[in-house]
């Protein structure tokens, strides 16, 4: 769904900064009310409001489509969005149905059917949107612009992982 709105954030003369949208012609279409603004996908957008500063998500007529209850929320990709709330991070549709808990202290948008994921003893892994491990959580660091092949630091060394070797759990070779 193509939303022909972007927010634009103004400065007012109380010094205060908000947040609205204006759509491709310059006219402002939701008013300047949040404290902050992602841009639409999915046909949502992720603000912050004022009173509470937590996140949630509007429509474009501005009606709350999912609850200002999330520390940080991400954009909307394949109608899944990963959600922080009380520190931690977790998966929800579009619709607002959990998909995974809120367990994860950092969390990738998935690509390529996969997200990197750091659990609270501070391991990184990868997950599949089902939240089942595709590669045991060892690692102390790992990072990827395509999650098809991966940077990752364990025990000192750093290594290189590619999808289909973790996937048919060959035995990777250590990089220095």
């Amino acid at each position: 769904m193509n939303i022909d709105l972007t927010p634009e954030k103004k400065k007012f003369t109380d010094n205060t900064v908000k947040y609205g949208f204006k759509d491709s012609n310059g006219v402002t279409k939701i008013p300047y009310m949040y404290e902050f603004a992602l841009p639409f996908s999915n046909g949502l957008a992720g603000v912050r409001n004022y009173d509470n500063h937590l996140m949630g998500f509007i429509d474009p007529d501005n009606n709350t489509h999912i609850n200002f209850e999330y520390d940080y929320v991400y954009p909307f990709v394949d109608d899944t969005t990963w959600m922080r709330k009380e520190g931690l991070w977790g998966l929800i549709s579009n619709t607002n149905k959990e998909i995974i808990k809120h367990m994860y202290q950092k969390a990738t948008p998935f690509k390529n059917d996969v997200a990197i994921v750091q659990r609270t003893d501070n391991k990184w892994g990868l997950i599949d949107i089902e939240n089942n491990e595709i590669c045991d959580f060892i690692y102390d660091w790992l990072n990827s612009k395509d999650n098809k092949t991966f940077d990752a630091y364990i025990n000192g060394y750093w290594i290189k992982l590619d999808i289909s070797e973790i996937k048919n759990n060959k035995i990777l070779k250590l990089a220095k």
